[in-house]
């Protein structure tokens, strides 16, 4: 567990980077919806166990590092 916390932490911390580095409001790729596309790697045990719960595990993972980012992150606003 303390390694998948440690995993999770790692690609977190790559996100909020990522986000860091836009523009507000002028990122490339910015859909409708306010969502950008990118690409991380992350553990296999990670993805499988979000996957395993069925249809919107996309959103849920998304939820998950929305929360997290609430709890641990960066002081702006989310969502």
């Amino acid at each position: 567990m303390e390694q998948f916390q440690t995993d999770l932490l790692n690609s977190v911390q790559v996100l909020v980077a990522s986000v860091q580095q836009m523009d507000a409001g002028e990122a490339a790729g910015l859909s409708p919806d306010g969502k950008v596309s990118v690409t991380v790697r992350l553990p296999t045990e990670l993805v499988e166990a979000f996957r395993a719960s069925g249809d919107g595990w996309q959103a849920r993972m998304d939820a998950a590092l929305a929360d997290w980012l609430r709890m641990h992150g960066p002081t702006r606003t989310l969502m």
